[in-house]
């Protein structure tokens, strides 16, 4: 006996059976269908949490994450590169928060195609960026590559402001703060040197 015959009258047995055969793998597919669903959702969920909604980098939360993920594995150094934006205030000041948010996407753009291929880039508030690089990328190539991104789109958007930066290396056992502190002191030293250079 057939176990769907749509030509038989659903009564007794006959609408039992069609009942089974139709209704309960339908039902099947629709909670194996639910919990895929629900599994892409939460998926998407933990992309937003970890990035930064306005320039697509990875977040501080992210940052963090990988930074944990990392000591579990880590055989070799990193660097620790820390960005950030000269005068950055004057710009949302004197252009508005539109144009600061603009230079931000720029900036953030020029890290990417910079640094992507050799660590990870993220941003981690206000204008200030961070990468975690490999230990065998070449820190002067990457920093050749941000300055030549930097020039090229300052042809469209002249307001986009230097970009200072300062590196330290970060090995298992260290302590992230410091490392960021001696990255943070070596851009802070660039900061002072541009100002002096234009005075």
């Amino acid at each position: 006996v057939d176990a769907w015959a749509p030509w038989q009258p659903l009564t007794g047995v006959n609408a039992a059976r069609n009942f089974a055969a139709i209704i309960i793998p339908a039902c099947g597919y629709g909670v194996s269908f639910l919990g895929a669903e629900e599994h892409v959702r939460a998926e998407e969920m933990r992309k937003k949490a970890s990035m930064d909604p306005l320039t697509g980098l990875k977040n501080r939360r992210a940052m963090l994450n990988d930074i944990q993920e990392m000591l579990e594995t880590l055989s070799e150094p990193l660097w620790l590169v820390c960005l950030d934006l000269d005068n950055f205030k004057s710009i949302n000041d004197q252009y508005g928060h539109l144009k600061g948010d603009q230079c931000l996407v720029e900036v953030a753009d020029s890290i990417r195609n910079a640094y992507f291929n050799d660590g990870l880039c993220y941003r981690i508030g206000g204008d200030e960026f961070f990468v975690l690089l490999n230990s065998d990328a070449d820190t002067e190539a990457c920093e050749k590559r941000l300055q030549k991104e930097l020039e090229k789109r300052r042809k469209t958007l002249a307001v986009l402001p230097e970009v200072s930066f300062g590196s330290a290396v970060f090995r298992v056992g260290d302590d992230i703060n410091k490392v960021k502190d001696m990255a943070d002191l070596q851009m802070y030293q660039m900061k002072a040197m541009r100002k002096r250079s234009k005075m």
